[in-house]
């Protein structure tokens, strides 16, 4: 059976999804693969310092390619499939991923406007970013906030989660 037709695995195909982009698009992407959330143009511009004629470019690419979906209920894009999340993520080395926590955290911090709407979840992405940053003192502060912002609203279960992970 040497030399027969073999289709791709499914990991394969992904990967060869994201490989067609343009290059200008993989930043975008990549940042959307760490987002934890689907993220705004605003945000993503912000985020990667680029005009907005760049990001749409990016993002036009992307959905173009079946890589990105404009998410209407969020004003934003993300993946997909998850399981082609997951792959560009797993593809980031750790340095790099760590440094877009990072960036998404300090942005966040600074622009609480870029975060998400309700204070709870945007508490929660906050700890969410530093936590993957391995910025371990910020990260405990936000899951201290982030816990007493569920519990606020009642969301008991989740504010044990954000105690824990302090």
């Amino acid at each position: 059976a040497e030399g027969r037709w073999r289709p791709a695995s499914l990991g394969e195909t992904l990967v060869a999804r994201v490989a067609a982009l343009a290059p200008a698009s993989r930043p975008v992407v990549e940042a959307v693969s760490v987002a934890g959330r689907p993220v705004s143009e605003p945000l993503l511009g912000e985020l990667l310092e680029a005009s907005t004629t760049a990001i749409a470019g990016a993002l036009r690419d992307a959905l173009a390619g079946g890589v990105l979906v404009a998410d209407a209920g969020a004003a934003g894009y993300r993946f997909r499939h998850e399981l082609l999340r997951e792959v560009v993520e797993v593809e980031l080395l750790p340095g790099e991923r760590r440094a877009l926590h990072e960036r998404f955290a300090r942005l966040l911090a600074s622009r609480p406007d870029l975060a998400e709407p309700s204070p709870a979840a945007a508490a929660a992405e906050l700890a969410f970013h530093w936590a993957g940053a391995d910025r371990v003192p910020e990260a405990y502060r936000a899951s201290l906030a982030a816990a007493a912002a569920a519990e606020a609203v009642h969301a008991f279960g989740e504010a044990h989660d954000h105690l824990e992970a302090a």
